[in-house]
């Protein structure tokens, strides 16, 4: 956020879109474990928090911490959004093997909203690209899903079937073992002197 306000690229737009009311919608089903599937190359999971009435978040089986402040990162609302990743080979030179994706955060998608130990499927709608359009949560019927008020984590994801909710907790100590054993070993060039 320095960089960017250094840049004086840090500049806010007010947008209108997501709503929240402290009363839960109805209809929601059991959402204790959150798990989203970065393309195997990471397991990033949230579980509820009863006590706080809030999601914590693992990476790999353990607790993700921040590196600036070391505390585990949270949030009240988890919010995934499946949106297309389109390729964009057009903006590196020929022959580059650089590559690029454009989100498309406009138009629409199927989304999942969770709170309070609870998701709801619905759909996220933007209407355009222009700075200030935000994105609307809503059901079916247009009307909005509410947010908890607090602090909301966005998961952008290609499809929806890269998360799995449950109600169940997963067992973060088998996690982080698993992901661990599958882990190639690096070398260390400095133990290895030819003797």
């Amino acid at each position: 956020m320095e960089k960017a306000t250094k840049r004086g690229v840090n500049t806010p737009y007010r947008a209108f879109g997501f709503a929240f009311s402290d009363i839960i919608d109805a209809g929601g089903q059991p959402a204790l474990d959150i798990q989203v599937d970065w393309y195997g190359q990471i397991d990033a999971r949230w579980q509820y928090d009863p006590a706080t009435g809030r999601y914590v978040r693992f990476t790999d089986g353990v607790p993700h911490t921040d590196a600036a402040t070391g505390e585990q990162p949270w949030a009240d609302n988890l919010v995934v959004v499946e949106a297309p990743h389109n390729r964009r080979p057009d903006l590196f030179p020929e022959g580059s093997n650089y590559e690029s994706l454009e989100i498309a955060l406009w138009d629409q998608g199927r989304a999942f909203v969770i709170r309070d130990g609870q998701y709801f499927q619905g759909f996220w709608r933007r209407r355009d690209r222009e700075p200030g359009s935000a994105l609307q949560l809503i059901y079916g019927d247009n009307t909005p899903i509410m947010l908890k008020p607090g602090r909301t984590w966005v998961s952008v994801v290609r499809f929806l079937g890269d998360s799995v909710i449950t109600d169940q907790y997963a067992d973060m100590a088998a996690t982080a073992t698993q992901v661990a054993s599958q882990e190639t070993p690096t070398p260390d060039p400095a133990a290895n002197t030819g003797d």
